[in-house]
């Protein structure tokens, strides 16, 4: 049976040393925002919001970015860089995820949404 890349035997929370070029600096553009989250840069955002996951079986890596707002709506912003042998790309994903809106509401536009219709 194939193990699932996925498994948390595989992943580890930082970059190995046999990584490729384009996976260090993707590391190092984490340890950036790492760097803005502890010094304050976003209000009410902290290190603990960010998290680097780096799979050892398909050396591909997530930086993940999750946040509860203060009408308890969970966003969550995943930047994934996958890579061959051949080439590498970069895709991001927006996941909202709210339960509690008010019976009313026909629909709802996230603010990442909003940005992607300007």
């Amino acid at each position: 049976m194939t193990p699932h890349p996925k498994d948390p035997r595989f992943i580890i929370h930082d970059v190995p040393a046999y990584a490729s070029k384009q996976m260090k600096n993707f590391y190092d553009e984490f340890l950036k925002i790492q760097e803005n989250a502890k010094n304050g840069k976003w209000q009410g955002i902290t290190n603990d919001n960010f998290i680097f996951e780096y799979s050892t079986y398909d050396r591909n890596a997530k930086i993940i970015f999750k946040y509860t707002d203060k009408n308890e709506h969970t966003h969550k912003i995943t930047a994934s860089l996958f890579q061959d042998a051949v080439s590498s790309a970069c895709w991001f994903s927006y996941i909202l995820k709210a339960d509690n809106f008010a019976p009313t509401v026909k629909s709802v536009q996230s603010y990442a949404e909003c940005l992607m219709l300007k």
